[in-house]
Order: C-alpha cells, then sequence, then structure tokens
C-alpha cells in the first residue's frame, strides 16, 4: 500500500551539499541493513582503511537520483558531481591519487544536515575527472569530479554517526566540543564520555 506523504514532514530543503568522503569499495566489509531507508549502524571498514575528505568551495556540489527501467526491472541511476577550483600540483596529485581507485562509495552531508551512502559494495560508484582552464580570466579554472554509478535502490541515509555524552556526578565546569567549522556537537559535563561511532576521523578543539 502506497502511503500518504506530506511536504510539511520533509523539513528544510536547502539545495546543496556541504562535506563529503571517498571510501574504496574493496576496503569497505559491510554495509548495515537498512529499515525505511535509513542505515542506523556503521559502516564497517577495513583495518587501516584510507577515506579521503573532499573540502570544496559552497554551490559546488550536487547529487542526482533518477529512476530507470530494463528488461530486469527498475533501478537508479546516480550521479554526484563537485567542481574543485584552480589548478595546482596538490590538485593534480589528489586527482591521480583518486585515478588509482577503481570504485567507490562516497558519503555525504547535504546543507540540511542530511547523512546519505552513496554506493554499495555490490553496486559501487566509478570515478572520473575533467579540468578545464577556460580560454578567459572570466571563466573558472578547476577539476570536475564525477561519481555515478547504477543501484537497486535508492541511496540510503546515513546516521551511523551519534555524539554521546554520560554525565556521571562530578565538579566543574562542562566543555563544549565543536568541529572545524565552529558547529557544535556536544556539551560534556566533567567526567563525561564524547564518542563517535563512525568509520571516519575528525579532529575537534575542546572550549572551556
Amino acid at each position: 500500500m502506497l502511503p500518504n506523504l506530506s511536504y510539511e514532514l520533509c523539513g528544510s530543503h536547502l539545495g546543496g551539499l556541504s562535506q563529503l568522503f571517498v571510501i574504496p569499495a574493496d576496503q569497505v566489509l559491510a554495509v548495515p541493513e537498512h529499515q525505511e531507508y535509513l542505515l542506523g549502524a556503521d559502516i564497517v571498514l577495513e583495518e587501516g582503511t584510507s577515506m579521503s575528505q573532499l573540502e570544496f568551495p559552497e554551490d559546488a556540489a550536487e547529487f542526482k537520483e533518477d529512476s530507470a527501467e530494463n528488461d530486469h526491472g527498475p533501478y537508479y541511476k546516480t550521479k554526484l558531481e563537485v567542481f574543485m577550483p584552480n589548478d595546482t600540483p596538490q590538485m593534480a596529485q589528489w586527482t591521480n591519487a583518486l585515478g588509482q581507485i577503481k570504485f567507490c562509495l562516497v558519503v555525504y552531508c547535504d546543507n540540511n544536515g542530511n547523512w546519505k551512502v552513496v554506493g554499495s559494495p555490490e553496486f559501487p560508484l566509478t570515478i572520473s575527472s575533467s579540468l578545464e582552464t577556460g580560454k578567459s580570466g572570466a571563466n573558472k579554472s578547476g577539476t570536475t569530479f564525477l561519481f555515478s554509478g547504477e543501484a537497486l535502490q535508492k541511496a540510503f541515509f546515513y546516521y551511523g554517526m551519534e555524539v554521546g555524552a554520560q554525565e556521571p556526578n562530578t565538579s566543574g565546569a562542562p566543555v563544549t566540543i565543536v568541529d572545524g567549522k565552529g558547529r557544535i556537537l556536544a556539551t560534556v559535563q566533567p567526567g563525561g564520555t564524547f564518542q563517535i561511532k563512525s568509520g571516519f576521523s575528525y579532529g575537534f578543539r575542546i572550549l572551556s
């Protein structure tokens, strides 16, 4: 039975992406089972897995997911495109390293705070890039990275990262933990525990 859907239940709908991580597909051991398109547990990665965070300018990344059908039934075409400005030795090095990865998964966060996993070990994404300098100073120089693939289901929402704080009865002042963009992740009481359940690596500042 097809349920009802109201736009009021969908929340904010800002366009664009804010964060993106690339994971080599052959280093993903397992993706948890979903419940109503929500992955509530961690993606299981090989020990020592190297992931790459792509830090891009505002309004430089988008994700598209189109429905399609063939002789075997319905499926989805996915495409995630990111523009990285400028042409530098560091960009060339990163592009070359990315080109060594044949297949990948991408985890992204959109400007509404929704995390999604695009691709899977069974249906990974392919990678391509295109550098353009333009013909004049009015053109934008940079590289466009394209992550594309096909899947039997839509990309899953991902809530594998959890922030928790245990608050024992101790004295002292609480601390506020923020990420590199100044967003508050947690306020932890003295003696409390700040825990991240994720395959990703983060750095934090602690503000007393």
